[in-house]
């Protein structure tokens, strides 16, 4: 299984999910569409600690034509729940548990962790949390919900970075780089992956993606 991650096709916005369907397997319509071609979905051990889901008496595979194989019951279940509630026509833009497990199989852009480590640090600087109005009733607002989870996220990674009501912010200092560079290290490959895609996917609240991890 790969060690690194990268973004899924899944997880682009529409326009980008159908271009990057043609330009890699070959579907030449925007408005791609396929049937359910399937009766049941079912889970199943591929080994110790894999398992698959099976449409019909075939293993699911992923995009790249890999056999789905993810490291817990639980999760092949949720999978499983994403393929058996389609009806009619498969919607892969709502499967996003599939999304992402293949995104950690494939690895299609050949992400390292540390390509990933950077990606989520560059949005620390553009947390919205960080930047507060002036006008006093909202700055108020900001001050009551916001403050808690920055002193929390500086305290918990040894961080510096202060709230403002310019549009300049500080640069993370070493530490706080090191310190969560160090925190995502000591993940394993798919908590990674649901971290980084839970970044991209809210964009300017990174801070807000770490309390749930």
């Amino acid at each position: 299984m790969a060690s690194s991650v990268s973004l899924s096709f899944h997880s682009l916005p529409s326009n980008s999910l159908y271009l990057f369907c043609k330009r890699q397997f070959g579907l030449v319509s925007r408005h791609w569409e396929r049937k359910r071609f399937y009766k049941q979905v079912v889970v199943h051990r591929l080994s110790d600690d894999q398992y698959g889901v099976c449409l019909d008496n075939r293993n699911l595979r992923t995009p790249l034509r890999k056999v789905f194989a993810v490291p817990s019951k639980s999760l092949a279940l949720a999978v499983a729940q994403e393929w058996d509630v389609q009806t009619g026509i498969i919607q892969p833009s709502l499967m996003h548990l599939t999304g992402l497990c293949n995104t950690v199989i494939d690895n299609p852009l050949n992400n390292t962790r540390d390509d990933l480590v950077k990606q989520a640090i560059r949005y620390l600087t553009s947390d919205t949390i960080c930047f507060r109005s002036t006008e006093p009733v909202l700055a108020e607002l900001q001050e009551k919900e916001w403050d808690p989870i920055l002193k929390w996220f500086n305290e918990r990674f040894n961080g510096d970075l202060k709230s403002t009501t310019s549009l300049t912010m500080c640069l993370p200092s070493l530490e706080l780089i090191d310190s969560i560079t160090e925190y995502i290290n000591g993940m394993d490959v798919w908590s990674v992956a649901d971290l980084f895609v839970s970044v991209l996917t809210l964009l300017y609240t990174p801070f807000r993606v770490f309390t749930c991890f």
